[in-house]
């Protein structure tokens, strides 16, 4: 019942989204130029980058730096090459899985339009040729930013409580709210970006949305190499815990055949391991100190398999 109610929702969002953009290209057309398409090709790069270095936050969400690429295509070039831009990462992100696939396809188109029309409300496209003030064109990219950012984390609530059956006050509490003032960072460097379009060109504005998402993918790679290390000394401690064990085991019977001969030695020597690692931790030595004086201990009589019975 779960998985009909979320393919139905998938089909919902997918025509909703194909009907947005045939109602936009009805009303406003569709401009073909060759700096529309590297523009959009440039843009797609950083949004798919911006996936790949995202930062896994939960099990079910994660956060990046995509939406800033998002909001200056729709500003510069507007929803339908917005939402262009937006379909290699949305192949990548669900590539195993074609559900997953049409999702993100439906949720990146959803978005963006509802972004270009919150934008179209006070100025055209920049690369259509705006005639509007650059404090206008701020502040729209702004208020188009947020309506981008509130209907993908509407979508994604919407879907989480229908495949997982999550509140959508739980997701607000859980997944939307903490990252509030990631999502207000990215709105503003996507502002900043469509300002530095304006004021000096293209590059400018490449190089700020460059800035943010290589920072956005120099923290995914820190994170990363932390879990490594992570994994590595877990990996090491589990090797010294496996080779303690053995270590101890090979030496227990060592002694306990020593022991047999004289009924003695090998109690001797249990008595002297524990008193001796027992100092050492009185004494504030480091756990693998302690563990070696025990077995030195242990073993403190071991010559004593040289001399003749």
């Amino acid at each position: 019942m779960r998985e009909a109610k979320l393919e139905a929702y998938i089909g919902g969002l997918i025509a909703f989204s194909i009907g947005s953009v045939a109602l936009w290209i009805y009303w406003h057309g569709f401009v073909w130029d060759y700096r529309f398409a590297v523009a959009a090709v440039v843009l797609a790069g950083f949004v798919f980058l911006g996936d790949v270095c995202s930062i896994q936050v939960s099990e079910r969400s994660s956060i990046g730096a995509w939406d800033i690429a998002l909001i200056v295509a729709v500003a510069a070039l507007g929803p339908v090459w917005a939402a262009l831009a937006a379909l290699p990462s949305a192949a990548f992100v669900g590539w195993r899985n074609p559900l997953r696939v049409v999702y993100e396809i439906g949720h990146s188109a959803t978005i963006v339009f509802a972004a270009g029309v919150a934008f179209s409300f006070a100025s055209e496209p920049l690369f259509i040729g705006s005639s509007s003030s650059l404090s206008t064109v701020f502040y729209a990219t702004l208020v188009a930013g947020m309506v981008l950012v509130g209907v993908s984390e509407a979508v994604n609530g919407l879907l989480f409580k229908i495949k997982y059956g999550q509140s959508l006050n739980e997701t607000w509490s859980e997944i939307v709210q903490p990252y509030l003032i990631s999502d207000a960072i990215n709105i503003l460097t996507a502002g900043m970006s469509v300002l530095a379009l304006i004021a000096y060109g293209p590059l400018a504005a490449i190089v700020v949305v460059a800035g943010s998402v290589g920072s956005q993918a120099l923290v995914y790679r820190s994170r990363e190499q932390v879990k490594e290390i992570a994994s590595l000394r877990a990996r090491v401690g589990s090797l010294e815990d496996a080779l303690t064990n053995s270590n101890t085991t090979f030496g227990l019977m060592m002694i306990w055949d020593l022991g047999r001969k004289d009924g003695y030695t090998h109690h001797h020597a249990a008595a002297t391991a524990v008193y001796a690692a027992d100092i050492a931790r009185e004494m504030k030595l480091e756990e693998s100190r302690a563990e070696r004086l025990r077995m030195a201990g242990l073993l403190h009589n071991i010559g004593m398999f040289s001399l003749p019975d």
